[in-house]
């Protein structure tokens, strides 16, 4: 068998994040969905909530700093609780409602905050 890369460890090392023995090849995929929006989720929510502090909405930067906290958080959750997976997805669900409620409402409106919320 051939070796791999250090990118394909890499990425079979972040796609087991939070397996365990017995997991079922359904959980399995759904976990790895998981991981997978939040591996490629922090980097663009990062950058733009660094944007944000450029243009003078630092209140709204802080928030857009916690939607790349918040799931990070919860990948290190899952890396320690596997099992709480449902509560950990609501949770980074919940959080993904309240990261686009709060600019909103923090910038006056939907048509202001760039109809966020419709993507929501």
């Amino acid at each position: 068998m051939a070796e791999v890369g250090p990118l394909i460890r890499t990425w079979r090392w972040l796609m087991n994040i939070g397996a365990y023995p017995g997991e079922t090849d359904v959980r399995a995929g759904q976990r790895r969905i998981v991981v997978g929006y939040i591996v490629f989720g922090i980097p663009p929510r990062l950058l733009g909530g660094l944007g944000r502090f450029g243009v003078g909405l630092g209140w709204v930067g802080v928030n857009d700093m916690m939607a790349w906290v918040v799931p990070a958080l919860g990948l290190a959750a899952l890396a320690a609780k596997p099992h709480w997976f449902t509560a950990i997805v609501h949770t980074l669900l919940a959080a993904a409602l309240l990261e686009n409620l709060v600019p909103t409402v923090m910038l006056g409106g939907i048509v202001e905050a760039d109809l966020i919320m419709a993507w929501t």
